[in-house]
C-alpha cells in the first residue's frame, strides 16, 4: 500500500506565517473608519437638514385636522354688509400655514400662466390665489353704495365687474413673505403692479394655494421621514465605529 505524501503548493505555510494584526494597526484600523464614517454623518446631518428645512412647512400643514380649519364664510356677504367690523375681525383669525376655507371672494386682475394655472388678487382679503380650476363668469350684480365695496370702486382697485363674480375654495393659507420660490415671481409681480408695497390700505399680503388640503403634502412628509432616518442611519454606522475604536484602545 503507498503512502500519501505531502507535496508543497503554493498556499502552504500561509497560514502559519500569517501574523495577527498588532495592537497599534487595530487602533489605526478603527481610527480610519471612525474617521470615513464621521464624514459620512457630516454629510447625512447637511443632506438632512437642508431637506427638513425645505419640508418644515409642509409636515406642519399636514398635521392640520378638520377641527383646525379657518372658515372666513361668505366674504363679500359679510365685508359688504352691514357689520364690515365684524367681518373684518373674523379676517383677523388668519394664520400663516393653515387650512383655509372661504365663499365668495372677489377676484380680480387676473392673470393665466403657461402651465395651466390662474392667478388673483383679491383686495378684500388682501391675499393672492392660485387655482387650476376656471374662474367663474361675472354676471351682473347691483353695485354697493357705501362700505368697503363702495371704497374699493371709488379708490380703483376694482372695477365694477369685479363685483360681478364670485369664487369659493379650500386650499392653503400662506403668508406671501414666507411662501415657496415656486411662487416668488408671481407675488412679486403683484406687488410691482398694483402698488401693494405703498398702499396703505393693502395690509400684509396672503397667498391662498386653492385646492392644496394637508393630504397633498405626503411627498413632502416623506422627504422628511427619509431624511430622519438617512441621519439615524449615518449616527449608527458612526456610532458603531466610535465603540469599535474604543475597544481597541482597551485591547492596546
Amino acid at each position: 500500500m503507498r503512502e500519501l505524501v505531502d507535496v508543497p503548493g503554493p498556499l502552504t505555510g500561509i497560514a502559519e506565517s500569517a501574523d495577527p494584526p498588532s495592537s497599534d494597526e487595530l487602533v489605526h484600523r478603527a481610527s480610519v473608519g471612525l474617521r470615513r464614517r464621521g464624514w459620512l454623518l457630516v454629510v447625512a446631518l447637511a443632506v438632512g437638514t437642508v431637506a427638513l428645512v425645505a419640508t418644515w412647512d409642509d409636515v406642519a400643514y399636514f398635521r392640520e385636522t378638520e377641527a383646525d380649519i379657518v372658515d372666513l364664510g361668505d366674504i363679500r356677504t359679510q365685508v359688504l354688509g352691514a357689520d364690515p367690523d365684524a367681518a373684518h375681525t373674523r379676517l383677523a383669525t388668519r394664520r400663516h400655514n393653515a387650512w383655509l376655507r372661504f365663499d365668495n371672494g372677489v377676484p380680480t386682475h387676473v392673470t393665466r400662466a403657461a402651465d395651466g394655472a390662474s392667478y388673483y388678487y383679491d383686495p378684500i382679503l388682501s391675499m393672492l390665489v392660485v387655482t387650476h380650476r376656471s374662474l367663474p363668469e361675472r354676471a351682473p350684480r347691483p353695485l354697493p353704495e357705501r362700505g368697503l365695496g363702495a371704497f374699493l370702486l371709488v379708490t380703483g382697485q376694482i372695477e365694477p365687474g369685479d363685483l360681478s363674480s364670485s369664487f369659493s375654495a379650500e386650499g392653503r393659507l400662506l403668508r406671501a413673505s414666507r411662501a415657496p420660490r415656486f411662487y416668488s415671481e408671481v407675488v412679486a409681480l403683484y406687488r410691482r403692479q398694483l402698488q401693494l408695497d405703498v398702499r396703505g390700505d393693502a395690509g400684509e399680503l396672503w397667498l391662498f394655494i386653492d385646492g392644496q388640503t394637508p393630504d397633498r403634502v405626503r411627498t413632502s412628509v416623506l422627504i422628511a421621514a427619509l431624511a430622519v432616518a438617512l441621519m439615524g442611519v449615518a449616527f449608527g454606522f458612526w456610532l458603531r465605529a466610535w465603540r469599535h475604536l474604543r475597544r481597541a484602545r482597551a485591547l492596546a
